[in-house]
């Protein structure tokens, strides 16, 4: 909970590079991220207008088997927001 804590702060200041820095200390540090993670580093994939990276995201937490909320594909919705893209696949995420 505290590297989401700090996922979550770093996001909501728009310090996106931070905040996925510090998601990959988490990883590193052998803490497995849940579903809130996961959430809050979309969301700062969708600051940084980090597409791949949000996908590349999704696919870990889809493999691990964790269930998407609305809020993650909120989430994703906003990167493709930010970017004025529309998602591939016939609108599916």
């Amino acid at each position: 909970p505290t590297f989401t804590a700090l996922i979550a702060v770093c996001t909501r200041a728009k310090w996106w590079t931070r905040a996925l820095g510090v998601f990959n200390e988490m990883r590193t540090a052998g803490v497995t991220p849940d579903v809130h993670t996961y959430q809050w580093v979309l969301k700062a994939c969708a600051e940084g207008r980090k597409r791949a990276k949000a996908a590349q995201y999704f696919g870990e937490m889809r493999r691990a088997k964790i269930p998407p909320t609305v809020g993650i594909y909120n989430s994703l919705l906003g990167i493709y927001r930010r970017s004025d893209e529309t998602p591939q696949g016939g609108g599916r995420v």
